[in-house]
């Protein structure tokens, strides 16, 4: 997760600015108006963003939000979205995020846009820059590493519009960085520690026994070893799940595990080639060690930056040997050697048992 224009942040949250209108107190918290807020949702009938759009409609934000502007490619599906909310301040348009001039007008009408557009390697900047020109804050669930880096040449024209950036605001990264940071407080000291995030079949896992039966209470004995580790709620690639994957999900798995990974490693950024084992990989409280495999994720590159005493910071896909011949052989070589395009990658990636 990375912030840009901290500063605009820090002031927000001290409490220095003046020009807010009025205030309110909800459950005995105080809340400081600033004005009745528009908020754009891009690709807001998408899954992640139908958890968000509902988030932003709870009757305890109601005095901070006047509208809520559903913008999708999809208008039949973000008018039926919106139909099942059942809130007026809802409205939705079609939205192409590659017709700058459509998206800059759009952004103009709001005080906040939410990109949810993925994947965020393709659309991030795009929509980063619209928010700039459109004089918006912006927050995405970017997940992908290099995009992340870019984003960092955006800070300065933040600063000079006098607004805000979020990127990386989903569950990971996002949540990951919220336990990171917890994890790291409970540390006396962080110069030893490794941070790992670990993808895989976590369901196998769990069925096979390999997780404990509790995971909050072991979780804490794996902070307090000075490791952390979240197990996502994802299959393997194979994405085993009812219907077809998400084009963006899918995209994004590919960008994954091709080409090189750039991690934070031994105190500082590193590149290993994509899908380098780590082998006999060991938690405490777990019965078995593992076999994984460096994989790009924004953690990486930003978890470094945050803690800069920080030892390694890695996501590490776990699969077994014949998943990851499947995987090496039929997408990662064909990506490299040119002779596959990303798109066709993730329909492979798709119809995979599906």
């Amino acid at each position: 997760m990375r912030c840009l224009n901290t500063r605009r942040l820090n002031e927000r949250k001290s409490g220095e600015l003046t020009s807010c209108s009025n205030s309110y107190r909800k459950d005995n918290v105080k809340y400081k108006l600033y004005k009745m807020a528009t908020i754009v949702v891009l690709g807001g009938c998408g899954g992640m963003a139908r958890y968000a759009v509902r988030f932003f409609l709870l009757e305890k934000y109601r005095p901070l939000i006047s509208k809520l502007i559903i913008a999708d490619l999809n208008i039949k599906g973000a008018q039926e979205f919106t139909r099942s909310l059942q809130d007026d301040r809802v409205e939705t348009v079609r939205m192409d995020v590659c017709d700058n001039k459509a998206l800059v007008a759009l952004l103009e009408t709001c005080e906040i846009v939410a990109n949810f557009v993925g994947p965020f390697y393709k659309f991030a900047s795009l929509v980063m820059s619209a928010a700039i020109e459109a004089n918006c804050h912006y927050l995405d669930i970017m997940d992908d590493t290099q995009p992340t880096l870019d984003t960092l040449e955006f800070d300065a024209k933040m600063k000079a519009i006098d607004k805000i950036g979020i990127v990386g605001i989903g569950a990971s990264p996002g949540l990951t960085n919220v336990l990171v940071r917890h994890a790291m407080n409970l540390l006396d000291r962080d110069s030893s520690t490794d941070v790992v995030i670990s993808w895989g079949d976590c369901f196998n896992a769990e069925r096979d026994g390999r997780l404990p039966p509790k995971p909050p209470q072991s979780w804490m004995s794996w902070l307090t070893e000075g490791v952390y580790v979240t197990y996502a709620l994802l299959k393997t690639f194979y994405q085993r799940m009812t219907g077809r994957v998400p084009m963006a999900v899918s995209s994004h798995f590919v960008e994954m595990v091709r080409s090189n990974v750039k991690t934070w490693l031994d105190g500082k950024l590193s590149e290993k080639p994509a899908l380098t084992p780590v082998r006999g990989l060991f938690f405490p409280n777990l019965a078995h060690t593992w076999n994984a495999y460096y994989v790009n994720h924004p953690e990486n590159v930003t978890l470094g930056h945050a803690f800069p005493n920080l030892r390694s910071a890695c996501n590490l896909l776990n699969l077994d040997s014949s998943d990851l011949n499947d995987l090496k052989s039929n997408i990662v070589k064909p990506l490299d050697e040119g002779s596959m395009s990303m798109a066709t990658a993730a329909l492979l990636l798709e119809n995979v048992e599906n």
